[in-house]
């Protein structure tokens, strides 16, 4: 889903001024809930480090909005 989120944004940077402050708690709240799940696995052997992943395209995302030409 952040890879969603993702290309969305980027696509449409010039139009996510309205949405960018919720999309940023959205994000933030993601981010805290994928890495909370990446410390309870990441003692598991056969754990793959998808939780990580998902931190980690949030905080892209997120990078994503704040570099954005958000106009309103």
């Amino acid at each position: 889903m952040v890879n969603s989120l993702e290309s969305i944004i980027e696509g449409f940077s010039n139009q996510i001024g309205p949405f960018a402050v919720d999309l940023g708690k959205y994000l933030s709240k993601l981010f805290i809930k994928m890495f909370q799940k990446d410390v309870e696995l990441c003692a598991n052997d056969d754990y793959d480090g998808e939780a990580e992943l998902a931190a980690a395209g949030c905080i892209k995302t997120f990078t994503q909005i704040v570099d954005a030409p958000i106009s309103q």
